[in-house]
C-alpha cells in the first residue's frame, strides 16, 4: 500500500509540481523501491502473504493484467466524465450521476449474465455541448463489457493456482483491480488536467472546457490503447491454453 499510494501521490501532483520536482520525484523513487522491497520479503518467506511466483504461470499474471487494466479505463470513465458533466456542462452532481448511471446498470446486467456465458461456451468524439443522448449507449457498451471480464478473470485466476492458494488468488486479483481503479483515476486524471491544473471541483469557462474535453480525449485515447495492447498480450496464452487441452470428453494422457 505504500508503494501503490506514492507511486499514485507522484502522478497527481506531477502535473502542478512539475515532473522533476523533488515532492514527485521521491515519492516516486520511494514507491517502486517499496515494491521492491515488498517482492523481495514475499519470496524469503516460507509462507507469504502473496506468492509472488504465482505471477510465472501465464493463466494468472494474465488474469491480473486484465483486471489491471480494465478497472483502469473503468473507474477513469466513470470519474471523468462525471467531472465532464459538472465542470463543463454546469450540471449537478446527481444529474452528473444520473448521466453515468448507464454503466452500473449495463455492469450489473452483464456481469450477471457474464458467469453464464463462461459456463456455456467455456467513438463518438466530444465536445463541451455533447448531451448525454448522444453518448449513453456508449456508456452502457462499457459498462457490459465491464461486466462480461468479470467472471472470466476470477475463474481464470483461480484455476492457475492449487486449491491451497485459492484464498490468495483471490486477493491478490481484488487487490489489483483496486490499484487498477487507483491509477485509473491519478494518471487519466493528470491527462485531463494537463493543461487546468488546479481545475478540479468547479465550473469552468468557456475556453477552459474545450482544454478539458482536449484532455478528456487524451485520456480515453490511452484507456482504449491500453485495453487493445492487453487484449493482444494476453491472448496469446490463453490461445496456446486452449489448445494444449484435450477435446472435450477426453482425459489427458497420464504423465510419467
Amino acid at each position: 500500500m505504500a508503494g501503490v499510494g506514492l507511486l499514485a501521490f507522484a502522478v497527481i501532483e506531477g502535473q502542478d509540481r512539475g515532473w522533476t520536482s523533488a515532492l514527485v520525484v521521491v515519492p516516486f523513487v520511494a514507491g517502486v523501491g517499496a515494491g521492491v522491497a515488498f517482492v523481495l520479503a514475499e519470496r524469503s518467506r516460507a509462507e507469504p502473504l502473496v506468492d509472488v511466483s504465482l505471477f510465472l504461470r501465464p493463466t494468472f499474471a494474465v488474469a491480473n493484467l486484465a483486471a489491471l487494466t480494465v478497472f483502469f479505463a473503468f473507474v477513469g470513465a466513470i470519474v471523468y466524465f462525471s467531472a465532464y458533466f459538472q465542470q463543463v456542462q454546469g450540471r449537478s452532481p446527481v444529474a452528473a450521476g444520473l448521466a453515468v448511471c448507464a454503466i452500473g446498470v449495463a455492469y450489473a446486467i452483464a456481469a450477471a449474465w457474464s458467469g453464464r456465458l463462461v459456463g456455456r461456451f467455456g467513438e463518438r468524439w466530444l465536445s463541451p455541448a455533447t448531451g448525454i443522448g448522444a453518448i449513453w449507449w456508449n456508456f452502457a457498451l462499457l459498462g457490459a463489457g465491464i461486466g462480461l471480464c468479470g467472471t472470466p478473470m476470477t475463474t481464470l485466476a483461480l484455476s492457475a493456482v492449487d486449491v491451497s492458494r485459492a484464498g490468495m488468488a483471490s486477493a491478490v486479483l481484488n487487490a489489483t483491480r483496486q490499484i487498477g481503479q487507483v491509477f485509473g483515476v491519478a494518471v487519466l486524471g493528470a491527462l485531463v488536467y494537463a493543461h487546468l491544473p488546479g481545475g478540479a471541483g468547479r465550473p469552468l469557462d468557456a475556453a477552459h472546457r474545450q482544454l478539458f474535453v482536449a484532455g478528456l480525449h487524451n485520456a480515453l485515447l490511452l484507456s482504449g490503447a491500453v485495453l487493445i495492447a492487453t487484449a493482444l498480450v494476453i491472448s496469446a496464452p490463453l490461445i496456446r491454453s486452449r489448445a494444449a487441452r484435450p477435446p472435450h470428453g477426453l482425459k489427458s494422457p497420464p504423465t510419467a
